[in-house]
């Protein structure tokens, strides 16, 4: 068993407040990375919150790992396995027993957030003004609102906060609403997106201003991704269609966000676009509205749209809409697929960022089903420029084949173990050289490919592609390149192999390879012995990039019993980045018995904001009543290339910054 506390005066507690004197309070948050001096390194938000070294990884596929690992690290899944505490399940637990006779740990149940958590978070908005702790509670509470007994005065709370004279607490109110969801939720943000008269009175201002409207918007896509009211996302639809037709110029960021929003709100009916002109009719209107926004890869400035990053965001948008019903809409499909395809060719008007999202695209909605043209199409067009487009596209390619051919299809198409192998091979010979950008991308798409088979029952890995990835992962020298193969043999719970990652883990120079070592090895659900995972937390104490894959092994594992460990070190720490990476470490765990200690944390007013932020944080998440977070509805699939400093701010230190970006939000 773990006892972080009695390392707290020795070298984590030491790690903490020396290893970085330029992360006092209120600094810069610019540690380099231990590889190479000087690129700086930033946040990503949500419950993934890592350090990426953005400079190092021009094609990123480690970046393209932390925005879409939620769905394979699936914490939410794993720890709901095993049991709420409200009242009734696990009743054979008490206080009393002693920590070791406990066989699992015990999620915040209902009871406890309703009669424990939200009281404190709600006296603390009373009466502490501070503007950092008032956005974090706000967003806590959105997150943790479960019931309609809670909801209300949940709800009620994050209206009072709306006309905060502070711009960033009313900017996490407005967000906490789309969190929260509900249709009087939806009225408001609509009337605060728009900019209107009602909006105006609802943020106290003369103007809404232009952030508070893009926090609105995209909280009606949060609305529109999880209510189950048809008639709402009909609503919401155009409404988003109205701020992308409208006559007068928009901000850019404002369309990005109707757009990304507008993909994240399928509407229930489909049906033949020509019966109606109205987008909001079916999903078929809505993809057809898209696609006239995207204009045509034949003709040189079609779309209005031409010059607009927002447009890079335009086939991500359609991809959600139809996987969203994968059995249906499939002329509209067709017709999507194939323009997508054309935007592929290396004669096509599309400049090389919207090929990089059509290529994303195409991954979501394209499958390996024998004897349809338009899917072997695209399938041909991936692979061609895979070798021989731009190499952002060409990475983009070779993640979709791996999720295509992961992707069955209907029943009744023909063949489609032929086309996967065909996928696959060609992915394999992309590892030939371990060396490049390709070859990382090949192998963790494969890895993706081996996952996504055994999740959905489809077939285990088969030797060939375990083999070519084992071989890869022995040969790779690259210190960026490792990563790759490692989670793509996690990916594959390619047991027989945990003992040459761990091995790795230890001869890694470069911290973010060994946090992706010990994520692989939670993947396959292997158990690191107590003195290993004891030594390894103790030389890597103190950053987040080695603290949050710490804590994700943990969470898949069902590692519980460090969790008080964690909020000491959060507690006594001088480092507010340290104290964020413990919060998530800590919120991970989700175990019942942190959170009174958190609590604690958060109310005492001689900590400091930061500490005492962090606390809430370990809250939010903890105590998160959602299977998804709202983060990974906003960036999963997402080219991450054409996010605006809105979306994800990586210049500014997320716990100083007064204008973080939405992603950048904790």
């Amino acid at each position: 068993m773990l006892h972080l506390p009695s390392l707290a005066s020795t070298a984590i507690y030491a790690s903490l407040l020396l290893a970085h004197p330029v992360l006092a309070p209120g600094g810069p948050a610019t540690p380099g990375p231990t590889h190479s001096p000087g690129p700086r390194s930033q946040y990503i938000g949500g419950r993934s919150l890592a350090l990426v070294d953005l400079e190092a990884i021009p094609s990123g596929w480690d970046l393209w790992w932390h925005f879409n690992r939620a769905p394979f690290v699936n914490l939410k899944a794993l720890e709901r396995t095993v049991g709420f505490d409200d009242g009734n399940f696990c009743s054979w637990y008490l206080p009393g027993y002693e920590e070791d006779q406990r066989e699992v740990w015990i999620q915040p149940g209902t009871q406890q957030i309703g009669t424990e958590v939200i009281p404190a978070l709600l006296a603390a908005l009373q009466g502490d003004p501070r503007r950092g702790l008032q956005g974090n509670t706000l967003l806590a509470l959105a997150k943790m609102s479960g019931s309609e007994k809670v909801s209300g005065s949940c709800e009620a709370a994050i209206r009072e906060h709306l006309d905060s004279e502070y711009q960033r607490v009313s900017e996490r109110a407005t967000l906490a609403l789309g969190i929260l969801g509900g249709e009087p939720a939806a009225n408001s943000l609509e009337a605060i997106s728009a900019g209107t008269g009602p909006g105006k009175r609802l943020v106290g201002r003369a103007q809404v201003p232009m952030r508070t409207r893009l926090s609105a918007t995209y909280g009606l896509g949060l609305i529109g991704a999880q209510t189950a009211d048809n008639a709402l996302r009909v609503r919401l639809v155009d409404h988003f269609v109205e701020v992308l037709r409208a006559d007068v110029p928009v901000d850019e960021q404002l369309m990005t966000a109707a757009v990304i929003a507008l993909g994240l709100t399928p509407i229930d009916s489909v049906g033949e676009t020509r019966r109606s002109k109205r987008p909001s009719a079916s999903i078929d209107a809505q993809v057809t509205f898209l696609l006239d926004l995207l204009g045509t890869p034949r003709k040189r400035g079609k779309s209005k749209w031409s010059h607009s990053k927002a447009r890079l965001h335009v086939p991500g948008a359609i991809a959600r809409l139809l996987s969203a019903h994968p059995e249906e809409s499939d002329a509209i499909r067709s017709v999507a697929i194939g323009i997508l395809t054309r935007g592929l060719h290396p004669r096509s008007h599309f400049d090389n960022g919207l090929k990089a999202s059509c290529a994303l695209a195409l991954g979501q909605i394209v499958d390996c089903r024998g004897g349809t043209t338009i899917h072997k199409a695209a399938n041909a067009a991936l692979k061609a420029v895979s070798t021989k487009g731009d190499q952002q596209t060409s990475c983009f390619a070779l993640m979709a084949m791996g999720q295509i051919a992961a992707r069955r299809g209907p029943e009744s198409s023909s063949n489609p173990i032929a086309s996967r192998k065909l996928l696959m091979g060609h992915l394999r010979k992309q590892l030939a050289n371990a060396q490049t950008q390709r070859s990382s991308w090949a192998a963790l798409s494969l890895g993706i490919t081996a996952n996504t088979l055994s999740a959905t029952g489809q077939e285990t890995v088969d030797i060939h592609t375990l083999s070519a990835l084992r071989t890869r992962a022995k040969d790779v020298r690259k210190p960026g390149a490792i990563g790759a193969s490692l989670l793509a043999l996690g990916l594959c719970k390619d047991l027989d192999i945990a003992g040459f990652i761990l091995d790795r883990i230890r001869g890694s120079k470069l911290n973010r390879t060994k946090g992706q070592g010990l994520v692989a090895l939670g993947l396959m659900d292997h158990q690191l012995s107590s003195d290993v995972l004891q030594s390894l937390m103790e030389q890597w104490p103190d950053q987040p990039d080695k603290l949050i894959p710490i804590s994700e092994y943990m969470g898949m594992v069902g590692d519980w019993k460090v969790g008080q460990g964690l909020i000491h070190l959060m507690g006594v720490s001088s480092y507010s980045i340290a104290k964020y990476a413990l919060a998530h470490a800590v919120g991970n765990i989700e175990d019942r018995n942190n959170i009174r200690s958190l609590i604690s944390l958060f109310g005492d007013k001689g900590k400091a904001q930061s500490t005492r932020n962090s606390a809430v944080v370990a809250l939010g998440i903890a105590c998160d009543r959602t299977m998804v977070p709202w983060q990974q509805l906003l960036s999963t699939h997402i080219n991450y290339h054409a996010l605006d400093t809105f979306l994800w701010n990586t210049n500014q230190d997320p716990c100083y910054n007064t204008e973080p970006g939405l992603l950048n939000y904790p």
